[in-house]
């Protein structure tokens, strides 16, 4: 390949060098064309060349093509743009908004009417429960927790926009405020100052006195179980806290207006 190049490299240079030329009159503005090469000459007859003001003037603008569906001009600035609608058979821009609702109205009305049978829901549920689950008899690690659960504090915050901060309740609020009153303790909580929030673990306590290290939570019913025993992810939370904080943990039970200690 390279002796084939060489070759015509070494034509080339003779030819230049004796003065061998060939022309052609160009096919747009009869401008004179002139070659070294015989097979250049020949290709561009068979191909009808054009010269290279006449080239470079062939993609500016603007173009215009008519939509095949309102038979509206559209113009264009750019030439690959012009081409890639003319091979596509681009419509104009209110064309396709329209066509574009119209199929989206059509799949919607697909796949919103589309109900699956009761066998069809059963099969499905055989394939993703039980032994066939790929989580199957696995639990995620404290580590793996406390990351899934910073990540969506963090995520959350960016689409608010802002810090992100818990719900609370007002009667824990005016307890704290009441008890504060009556000790000497000066904590965090919600209306005060902010709960204090636990950036390691991701948590926010519902009271935090930082002096004497003490964390109190205030359970609502929801904290219960039918059978009265606290349950078992507020356990997990208050063991989290407590070997993290290695303070003292009180929690309030709001239906018996009862404050305790947790061992």
């Amino acid at each position: 390949m390279t002796d084939t190049v060489n070759k015509l490299e070494k034509k080339n240079l003779e030819n230049i060098i004796n003065k061998k030329r060939w022309h052609r009159r160009c096919p747009r503005c009869d401008t004179k064309i002139i070659y070294t090469n015989k097979d250049s000459i020949r290709n561009a007859i068979k191909s009808s060349a054009i010269c290279r003001s006449c080239s470079n003037t062939r993609h500016i603008g603007p173009f215009i093509k008519t939509c095949s569906n309102c038979q509206k001009d559209m113009i264009y600035n750019k030439f690959k743009s012009y081409k890639y609608s003319i091979n596509n058979d681009g419509w104009c821009h209110k064309c396709a908004g329209e066509k574009t609702i119209k199929t989206r109205i059509k799949r919607k009305n697909l796949y919103g009417n589309r109900n699956q049978s009761e066998d069809s829901k059963r099969k499905m549920s055989l394939l993703h429960s039980g032994v066939n689950n790929p989580f199957y008899g696995k639990t995620h690690t404290n580590e793996s927790r406390i990351k899934m659960r910073l990540n969506t504090i963090n995520y959350i915050s960016k689409i608010k926009g802002g810090s992100m901060f818990p719900l609370y309740n007002k009667n824990a609020c005016k307890y704290f405020e009441k008890m504060e009153l009556e000790t000497d303790w000066n904590g965090y909580y919600a209306t005060k100052n902010g709960e204090h929030y636990i950036k390691e673990l991701g948590y926010w306590v519902d009271y935090y006195e930082p002096n004497k290290n003490i964390v109190i939570e205030w359970d609502e019913k929801r904290h219960y179980n039918i059978d009265g025993t606290l349950k078992q992810k507020d356990i997990d939370r208050m063991t989290e806290i407590r070997e993290f904080l290695k303070c003292k943990f009180f929690r309030y039970k709001e239906s018996e207006n009862l404050l305790y200690e947790t061992i």
